[in-house]
């Protein structure tokens, strides 16, 4: 019946284009006379490969440290990560091909994920707390660049924020709850899929950034 048709061609894994016609036809329901072309799904090339050393990936993807250190890479803040590849790391670190084959997965659903999301944004907290200061330090209506400089103690990076009445032609712009960030181009490859928020613990208080 309909029903049955329409369950039936929803399940199929491919459709095929009548080279007469141009039509696309279930291969379950092909017509009379006309050949079938099957239409292959689309290959998705992954961003991160096995040949690629710990640092690219980190500079690339920073929110695969999380991925990388769970996995025993405790090099991701060391001179090491910059010449050895991901796949000869792995299995120095006593990982299987399939162990391998895993982390290049986990690795790339979380680099897709940052592509997907390369904005910079503020948690209503963070966003509450950028417009007192703008208030106390008369700021208002300032921008807030949001940067990421090297760290020359440990050589990893370090985030810094401040209040900037210039906007550059190359700054990346992003509004949050009212307040809008600039990102230089250089600080957005380590900074995009960020969220700042502002975190009042105990002893503890200060923007924090996070995936």
């Amino acid at each position: 019946d309909e029903a049955h048709e329409k369950q039936s061609f929803a399940s199929l894994p491919h459709t095929w284009v009548c080279p007469h016609c141009g039509a696309l036809h279930s291969e379950f329901f092909p017509l009379e006379g006309h050949e079938p072309r099957v239409i292959d799904e689309p290959h998705e090339e992954p961003l991160i490969t096995e040949d690629m050393t710990v640092g690219q990936v980190i500079q690339q993807y920073p929110a695969t440290v999380t991925v990388l250190l769970q996995k025993g890479f405790h090099c991701v803040g060391c001179s090491a990560n910059t010449f050895e590849p991901l796949g000869i790391g792995a299995r120095s670190h006593g990982m299987g091909d399939d162990d391998v084959a895993q982390l290049l997965d986990e690795l790339n659903s979380v680099a897709r994920h940052h592509e997907d999301h390369a904005h910079v944004s503020l948690t209503a907290g963070a966003a509450e707390k950028v417009r007192a200061l703008m208030a106390q330090e008369n700021k208002v209506g300032s921008y807030l660049r949001v940067s990421a400089v090297a760290d020359t103690c440990c050589g990893g990076m370090q985030h810094e924020l401040a209040f900037d009445n210039a906007k550059h032609t190359s700054d990346a712009i992003f509004s949050s709850f009212g307040v809008e960030l600039l990102v230089d181009q250089s600080s957005l490859e380590h900074l995009k899929g960020m969220t700042i928020d502002y975190v009042q613990h105990g002893d503890e208080e200060g923007f924090r950034f996070g995936y």
